[in-house]
């Protein structure tokens, strides 16, 4: 995501447009708190933290659009695995596995958290915003305690579930693509599920802003 995200600012720096240091440690955390589900919400927020003047704003939106049409950055898991260099049957071996997976895991949270993974864009935001997250943010008693909050809310929404869930998976991606591929797949998919954390982390951070 970061790297994505430094592509992107190195995008708009071209179109004209000065990001200091502070400005791209804002646009991170913004950025960590919407994702690239929603492409609207993330250009909404980082036009927010990098755009100090308004006739900037112009070029920032042509700098943005442009950026996401040439380069034909992912957003969501199967564009992303595809641009990490997994063919298009490993792809397909994951989303198998992924419906499958949700399908077993019934009502629990871990079918919210799988389903969101491989979903549509805009299902992760989906499940930021439920009731599970809302019960936590509620309980929320200043930026010192966020660790423990982060946690709760991990177990809350189904993440640490659906972690040993995906680690059951590859020994059947091993199977359609062999123990080495899958090593690899299953280490993106744990990089998903850190993602996930993080936009947890950053939302409950935003929760306990003065």
């Amino acid at each position: 995501m970061l790297r994505i995200l430094s592509e992107l600012l190195w995008t708009v720096r071209r179109h004209g447009i000065e990001i200091s240091t502070a400005g791209a440690i804002d646009a991170a955390r913004a950025t960590l708190l919407v994702g690239f589900d929603d492409r609207e919400l993330l250009r909404s927020a980082l036009a927010a933290v990098v755009v100090k003047r308004a006739p900037d704003l112009p070029k920032f939106r042509r700098a943005f659009d442009a950026f996401f049409e040439a380069a034909g950055h992912p957003n969501d898991l199967y564009g992303r695995l595809a641009a990490r260099g997994f063919s298009e049957v490993e792809v397909d071996a994951v989303r198998q596995l992924l419906v499958a997976l949700a399908q077993q895991a019934g009502d629990g949270g871990e079918a919210s958290v799988l389903a969101a993974i491989g979903g549509h864009a805009g299902d992760i935001e989906h499940l930021l915003r439920g009731a599970g997250m809302r019960r936590v943010e509620r309980q929320m008693t200043g930026p010192s305690s966020i660790g423990y909050f982060v946690e709760k809310a991990a177990r809350e929404l189904g993440v640490s579930r659906a972690a040993t869930v995906l680690g059951r998976m590859k020994r059947a991606l091993a199977d359609a693509v062999g123990e080495d591929r899958a090593a690899l797949l299953a280490s993106a998919l744990d990089d998903e599920l850190e993602l996930l954390r993080a936009r947890v982390r950053a939302r409950l951070s935003a929760t306990t802003a003065p």
